[in-house]
């Protein structure tokens, strides 16, 4: 027999006749005594005279045991040594193996926990470990002064098994790849999405171990925490609104501008001389009178107080005493498969980066380097898995290529590797797209270098901060919420990246004063549900009581149908004829659904002439913007139609090598479609949504308007890549 773990060979042989038993392992289960069906023949008597049982073949070990034997051939006894007597030598070596390997055993399971327990002693495999649901995730943790993780009642974590492999390699010979000391590392990563007043901003995907790397801050998050970055998990931050629900890592969180500076300030102000900085932002740009800006999610390019000044950030962080500062910009963000929902902050029909930004970004402050992900004339591409530059930067912080990582604390953080890294990525990714974006790095890093010092502790953690109220008196987010509760049931014109149930909440608004809210205040109900369940138990009561509410809800309940036609996005090559017919059915719906919702812009107007008896100032708000949605509503439905209708008249851009068909994108402000009664719906929808900033300005209903009436109306198909 052999040995599975050693692969030594032991023969268990009989000494004459073949009634002996065959020889068992050590450590074997004894076999079972065949129970006889029959009358059993006489046991055979061994030379000791003790009878025993003839066995059946003894079960063959599982493949999976840990010291299992599996059986041989039987070789020729001429080639096989001669057994000692009763096969005490088999089971002595069995005996002597079994014995070392519980002492190598008992070594390495000894090291283990000295490891773990160094760990909880706040060495850096703390800051590898993984909380009960997998993910790295010490937000929620308690910490101590030193802004180390104490023990908040949850289950140890266990040390993090791809950095527990790198302890004992060498570099050079030299010193450990991963040693115990927390390398001077610090991130913080922004990322605006959800904006209010421009194009929304593709928070990214996460890893596909399958087919792809990750192109968010949360995957970059967890890239620079593991080899070959080896940043201490808790000194890397994540600051965004668009994080998904479903993320454990990290929650959204308020961008708005006040969060931005106080997250920057506290960032900056708490790392130390040693350490090796980086800021990320991913969002939007923007220049104006020759000055360079970066946009909160709330920031309006009519109101420069709303903007947040690049010279800002390079004064802050110019002040920063770290000894290595990266600031890394990610702007100017365009999607050539969606086109532009609402407004972009840069120049042309894409969004490009204009030339007095990249001046700017030329002449960083002393000591500060910065690296933005395109150049003058060019966009930051958004695929459909997100940034371009993000997915390029988090696969190149896998290391590999050019990027050979940080394997010591000494080490500065390599940029020039990772430009090279990410541009050389980069093309290789937006070849089909036929783009070009090349990422520049500018600025000079600091001269001088500061010696390390393992026993200073790491900069203690900090939290997150909610926006601060401008002057006054805010009113409070729960009554901000029920105003949006009547906002977010109505459907919306067009269905946006970031839609209005993501976006419409009151952490991503700005702070709204309370006494002008208090005007608007909602009476004779708990909600917009307990009020639509009072409408829907006498409708013919309600409507004579409140007219412009029960137009709200039969409008409502109209939209919501509308809502239920499915709308296609993606049309994939090749089309044809019998396709193309199948879209005329396709089209029954739309008209159908149009039809009727023309019907409600009549009731609408009639229902409009009894303003006077609806004394809520709130409902004739409401009821406004009801009206609004509606005719875009029916404008959106006329211009999808007929961008439908050029799928059967063969007006389909031409597809280049790796593009597998088509998306519908946004051609422009300006419907194409040319039914002069489409063009008059869409007049009379900008007139009221000029008319509720007006007439209610300061409040949710006029902000939203603002946006709503930059939402882009205009369809076209574009080329899409897989």
């Amino acid at each position: 027999m052999r040995c599975k773990v050693c692969q030594n060979t032991f023969q268990a042989k009989t000494k004459a006749a073949a009634n002996y038993p065959v020889a068992q392992p050590a450590n074997a289960a004894k076999p079972a005594v065949p129970v006889p069906t029959a009358k059993p023949a006489p046991a055979a008597l061994p030379p000791n005279g003790i009878a025993v049982a003839l066995p059946v073949a003894p079960p063959k070990t599982p493949a999976n045991a840990p010291f299992g034997f599996e059986a041989e051939e039987p070789a020729d006894d001429a080639d096989m040594p001669r057994r000692r007597k009763q096969g005490s030598g088999g089971l002595f070596l069995l005996i002597l193996f079994l014995f070392l390997f519980l002492v190598g055993l008992g070594g390495v399971g000894a090291v283990g926990y000295m490891l773990y327990l160094d760990a909880e002693k706040g060495n850096p495999l703390q800051f590898f470990a993984k909380t009960d649901d997998g993910d790295a995730n010490l937000d929620d943790a308690k910490k101590d002064d030193n802004g180390k993780p104490a023990d908040n009642g949850k289950k140890k974590p266990p040390i993090r098994k791809d950095v527990f492999k790198e302890i004992g390699k060498t570099d050079n010979g030299k010193k450990t790849i991963f040693s115990n000391d927390p390398f001077p590392r610090r991130a913080l990563l922004i990322s605006v999405n959800n904006y209010l007043m421009f194009n929304t901003v593709h928070f990214g995907s996460p890893q596909d171990a399958s087919r792809y790397p990750g192109s968010s801050t949360s995957v970059l998050r967890d890239r620079l925490t593991r080899p070959p970055m080896n940043f201490p998990v808790t000194q890397v931050y994540e600051l965004s609104d668009g994080i998904p629900s479903e993320y454990k890592a990290s929650k959204p969180h308020s961008t708005q501008k006040s969060v931005l500076e106080t997250t920057i300030n506290d960032f900056l102000d708490s790392s130390r001389a040693q350490d090796r900085i980086v800021v990320l932002f991913a969002g939007h740009g923007i220049n104006i009178e020759d000055k360079s800006y970066l946009i909160p999610i709330d920031g309006n390019k009519n109101n420069i107080e709303s903007l947040l000044p690049l010279k800002w950030v390079y004064a802050r962080m110019e002040k920063c005493k770290a000894q290595q500062k990266i600031l890394i910009l990610d702007v100017f963000r365009f999607s050539p498969s969606r086109g532009l929902e609402l407004p972009s902050p840069g120049e042309g029909e894409e969004g490009t980066m204009p030339e007095g930004f990249e001046k700017d970004l030329a002449n960083p402050p002393a000591g500060v380097q910065v690296w933005a992900s395109c150049s003058k004339e060019q966009t930051a591409v958004e695929l459909d898995e997100g940034s371009s530059f993000m997915q390029a930067l988090c696969n190149s912080a896998q290391g590999g290529g050019k990027m050979t990582g940080i394997s010591t604390p000494t080490q500065p953080i390599p940029i020039d590797d990772f430009v090279a890294d990410v541009n050389e990525r980069m093309k290789k990714l937006l070849t089909a797209e036929k783009r070009t974006q090349v990422s520049r790095l500018t600025g000079k890093p600091t001269a001088s270098a500061v010696e390390y010092d393992g026993q200073e502790p790491l900069p203690p953690v900090f939290a997150l901060k909610p926006p601060a109220v401008p002057g006054g008196e805010a009113a409070g987010a729960a009554t901000i919420e029920r105003i949006l509760d009547e906002l977010r049931v109505m459907p919306p014109v067009r269905e946006t990246r970031a839609s209005d149930l993501s976006l419409v909440k009151a952490h991503n608004l700005p702070a709204f004063n309370s006494k002008k809210i208090d005007v608007y205040k909602g009476e004779g109900y708990q909600n917009i549900t307990d009020l639509q369940n009072k409408y829907k138990n006498g409708k013919d009561m309600f409507a004579k009581e409140f007219p412009l509410r029960a137009a709200y809800f039969d409008t409502l309940e109209m939209l919501q149908e509308s809502k239920k036609v499915q709308m296609r996005e993606v049309l994939s090559s090749p089309v044809d004829p019998k396709r193309k017919a199948a879209f005329l059915l396709e089209q029954e719906p739309l008209g159908i659904s149009i039809f009727r919702l023309e019907g409600m812009i009549a009731a609408m107007k009639e229902a409009d002439k009894q303003r006077e008896n609806e004394t809520s100032k709130r409902w004739h708000a409401n009821f406004d913007y009801m009206q609004a949605r509606l005719y875009g509503r029916v404008v959106y439905l006329y211009e999808y139609n007929y961008t439908l209708g050029k799928i059967r008249g063969d007006d389909l851009p031409e597809l280049a090598p790796g593009q597998s068909g088509w998306r519908v994108g946004i051609s422009g402000s300006k419907i194409t479609v040319p039914d002069q009664k489409a063009k008059a719906f869409a007049k009379e929808a900008q007139k009221l949504w000029k008319h509720i900033q007006d007439e209610y300005p300061d409040t949710p209903w006029a902000l939203l308007a603002q946006r709503e009436s930059m939402i882009a109306l205009g369809l076209a198909w574009r080329p899409k890549s897989d």
